[in-house]
C-alpha cells in the first residue's frame, strides 16, 4: 500500500480523485478545477514539488496531479460547478469602485447611520485615489503588474488617504491623542488592506493576483 502522497510525497490520507494523495494536494486539485485556475511554470516544467519545498510551483504540482491520475470524473460529487460569471464591474470609474457598490437598505440607513457616512467618505477616498494614481497624459489608467518595491511605494501613498477616510467617519477618532491614533491605525490598516485587496481581486475574478487600490496588481505566479 502506498504510504505517501503520489504528488508531493507527504503522508497520504487516502484516494482522492483517483490518486493516492494527501489532503493538501487533494484540496489544491479541487480548488484548481473549481476555479478554473491557469498556472505558469517559471522554470522548465520540472520543478521540485516535494512537501518540504515551501516555494512549490503550482503549475508543476497541477501537472503532477494529472499525471498521477487525478480526474474530477473519479469523484463527481466532490467538485462544484464554477459560479456563474458575476455582473462586470468597471473599477476604473469612480462611481463603481466603492466596496459598498449598492445603496444600503432603508432599515440600515435608519438604524445604522454610520454605514451611510462610511459609504460617502469611502467614495471620496476612491475619487482621491483616481487623482493620486492618474497617469500623466492618459484619461484611463491601464492596470499593470508591480514588483515588491513598486507596491510598497504605492502603499505609502495610500496611508494618508485611508487615515483621512477614518477621520471623516469617526469623530471620536479625531479627538484622540496622536499616540492613541497611531496605535489604532497600526492595528487597523494591515487588516483593512488585506480585506480590500481580497475583495477587489474577487470581483475581478483574479484569485492569483493581489489587486491594489490603484488598480495595479501583484501577480502571485510571477513574484519579483
Amino acid at each position: 500500500m502506498v504510504s505517501t502522497c503520489s504528488i508531493c510525497l507527504e503522508k497520504r490520507s487516502g484516494t482522492h480523485f483517483g490518486a493516492e494523495a494527501c489532503r493538501g494536494c487533494a484540496t489544491f486539485f479541487r480548488k484548481s478545477v473549481t476555479m478554473n485556475m491557469k498556472y505558469r511554470c517559471r522554470g522548465n516544467n520540472d520543478c521540485d514539488i516535494t512537501a518540504n519545498n515551501h516555494s512549490m510551483c503550482r503549475a508543476c504540482r497541477y501537472s503532477k496531479c494529472l499525471s498521477m491520475g487525478m480526474n474530477v470524473s473519479n469523484r463527481p460529487g466532490n467538485i462544484r460547478k464554477p459560479m456563474s460569471t458575476p455582473k462586470k464591474i468597471n473599477l476604473d470609474q469612480p462611481e463603481t469602485t466603492s466596496l459598498l457598490l449598492e445603496d444600503l437598505p432603508p432599515n440600515f440607513r435608519d438604524q445604522v447611520p454610520i454605514l451611510t457616512k462610511m459609504k460617502a467618505n469611502y467614495q471620496k477616498m476612491v475619487n482621491a485615489r483616481l487623482e493620486v494614481y492618474k497617469e500623466e497624459g492618459r484619461s484611463l489608467r491601464v492596470p499593470r503588474a508591480l514588483n515588491y518595491s513598486e507596491s510598497v511605494e504605492q502603499g505609502m501613498k495610500d496611508v494618508g488617504l485611508v487615515a483621512d477616510w477614518i477621520s471623516g467617519c469617526f469623530e471620536d477618532f479625531v479627538k484622540l491623542t496622536m499616540e492613541q491614533k497611531n496605535i489604532l491605525f497600526r492595528n487597523f490598516y494591515p487588516k483593512f488592506c488585506l480585506l480590500e485587496a481580497t475583495f477587489m481581486s474577487h470581483i475581478r475574478r483574479a484569485p492569483d493576483k493581489i489587486t491594489l487600490p490603484s488598480g495595479d496588481y501583484i501577480d502571485m505566479n510571477c513574484l519579483d
